[in-house]
């Protein structure tokens, strides 16, 4: 497969992550993937993996949907918005980036999100409370 058809693969994955999908994002990355988000940051297909599936346990109906992808020389952009149902929060929709790093074989080696991870703990009951609060007295207006 080209690069272009491994990212177009990647992001296809992605938005159509399953529990019994995870394992084929496998055949892209390479064994020491370099995965990081705002909550993880782990090395090797072990961790990836044990992230993704961590998400699929707490959370309700997770799904990315992708908005825009990009494809330079030797990384890949996609844009997305992530939905789900999550444990006393209730619905939580996010939109983020993610930055893909491929190495001379055309592996993914590094998948870095990023998101703001705010709305996420101003939604929670008692920290969201002492953040929103925090974040109006920051406010210019």
């Amino acid at each position: 497969m080209t690069r272009q058809q491994i990212f177009d693969r990647y992001c296809t994955l992605f938005e159509n992550l399953s529990p019994e999908t995870v394992l084929d994002l496998r055949k892209l990355v390479s064994a020491d993937i370099h995965f990081r988000d705002p909550f993880n940051d782990t090395r090797g297909w072990e961790g990836m993996s044990r992230v993704l599936h961590d998400m699929f346990e707490r959370c309700t109906n997770p799904r990315f949907h992708v908005l825009d992808k990009h494809l330079t020389d030797g990384c890949g952009f996609i844009r997305w918005r992530f939905e789900t149902r999550v444990p006393v929060m209730g619905w939580f929709s996010i939109e983020g980036m993610s930055r893909l790093q491929f190495d001379e074989q055309d592996r993914i080696i590094e998948h870095l999100d990023f998101w703001d991870s705010s709305p996420f703990y101003l939604r929670l009951p008692v920290i969201g409370r002492l953040l929103r609060r925090a974040k109006a007295k920051m406010s210019a207006g």
